[in-house]
């Protein structure tokens, strides 16, 4: 990605996260309703802890995607993306079931 487009979008990253309803960490978009109900079954089934809320479960996941996001548009040139976004939803998964 040249030095324009990583402009581009840390500035549309940035300005989404501004905005007083953020589409990017509304709960309704369809990710995170997806995401939602794995949460559910996750609970239903005991692989998740019960002592939390399925909104707290998917708040953790909305803080990793925001974060895999974020260092994609800054680290573009340096990461492989899909391998750096692997090891990080492995990471995420593996504490959400032993927390």
């Amino acid at each position: 990605m040249n030095n324009m487009g990583k402009e581009l979008a840390r500035a549309i990253y940035h300005n989404s996260v501004l905005e007083d309803n953020p589409r990017q960490f509304n709960n309704e978009r369809p990710l995170f309703q997806i995401i939602l109900k794995i949460v559910r079954v996750g609970l239903q089934t005991g692989e998740l802890n019960k002592e939390h809320s399925e909104l707290y479960y998917l708040d953790l996941i909305k803080t990793q995607i925001a974060g895999i996001d974020f260092s994609w548009i800054v680290s573009a040139d340096d990461i492989d993306f899909s391998t750096f976004t692997k090891a990080n939803i492995y990471a995420l998964t593996k504490g959400i079931l032993n927390i």
